[in-house]
């Protein structure tokens, strides 16, 4: 009888490790779908006089839709996002060009650092996307990923005024999302937007930087 319950609990153990799910890297198709009409609404009627930029600027909506979504991934295997720790405090990584100012402060990581992070939970097949153009009339371009406290924000800056964007400086627009919604910074729910829960809102950008866009 002893030994029958042994060999119980050994089928349980191995079936519920199995059933142990790898976390996965690709958006499902719900979400793509969700995520592809998003980006139709916030581009609709951007003019541009730089084809070229605005593919680019696509791909960098793309490319930060996509950090978010492995940032969420981390968090469903982790229980919280990269870099998250007790007493809360900001970490900023910036990822692609960054003019050598990583590191160079204690609230800095590397982009090394935080693909390891994500490779350590997710899997050794995470890569980091990289915006397309990084130079131009603007200065450098890359994308960001910042923790504070227990939350998450990534921006990536395109040379476009989107709907949902904010200016910074001339041809040079921040696009966010995160763990928490702000409609007035704005800054968009990283998980509602998966989800389709936008809907059809474009929201035309509100807020222009003070150096006078």
């Amino acid at each position: 009888m002893r030994y029958y319950r042994l060999i119980l609990v050994l089928l349980i153990i191995v079936t519920a490790s199995c059933s142990t799910s790898t976390p996965s890297l690709e958006l499902s198709e719900k979400q793509r779908s969700n995520l592809n009409d998003h980006v139709d609404r916030i581009f609709a009627g951007v003019a541009t006089e730089d084809p070229e930029q605005m593919l680019a600027d696509r791909q960098r909506v793309a490319d930060i839709h996509y950090i978010a979504f492995l940032v969420e991934q981390y968090r469903d295997v982790a229980g919280s996002y990269p870099f998250v720790r007790p007493g809360g405090g900001i970490k900023n990584v910036i990822i692609g060009e960054d003019n050598g100012v990583s590191n160079r402060e204690e609230r800095y990581l590397s982009e090394a650092e935080f693909l390891a992070e994500l490779r350590n939970m997710l899997g050794n097949e995470v890569t980091l996307r990289h915006d397309p153009i990084p130079t131009g009339e603007s200065g450098s371009r890359h994308y960001v990923y910042s923790v504070y406290g227990a939350s998450y924000g990534t921006a990536a800056y395109l040379y476009h005024p989107i709907g949902w964007s904010e200016g910074i400086l001339p041809n040079q627009w921040q696009y966010r999302l995160g763990s928490s919604e702000d409609l007035d910074l704005p800054v968009l729910q990283a998980t509602k937007l998966f989800s389709g829960g936008y809907g059809t809102s474009r929201r035309a950008q509100r807020r222009t930087s003070r150096a006078g866009i």
